[in-house]
């Protein structure tokens, strides 16, 4: 999986290329965990490139969500792909 973000006007997008599961889904985690301790409270996950997602990746966006609504924060998805839509 390959990260990328970047501050577009008030909202920092998050781009996630590859394929999100057990063993990517930490490093998803830690990188939107590490940008809202900088400060970001309103993320867009830009899902775009992602093809795959177990429920681990789930697990991990639920984890980003519950965090950005306690600090008043909070996720927006974009370009879902319909099989990632599905999970």
């Amino acid at each position: 999986m390959k990260l990328d973000g970047y501050k577009q006007d008030k909202f920092f997008v998050v781009k996630v290329v590859g394929r999100m599961d057990a063993v990517s889904a930490p490093e998803f985690e830690k990188f939107c965990q590490e940008w809202i301790q900088q400060g970001e409270s309103t993320l867009v996950v830009d899902l775009e490139g992602l093809e795959y997602m177990s429920s681990a990746g789930l697990r991990s966006i639920l984890v980003i969500g519950k965090k950005l609504k306690s600090i008043g924060g909070r996720v927006s998805f974009a370009s879902l792909q319909p099989n990632v839509a599905h999970v």
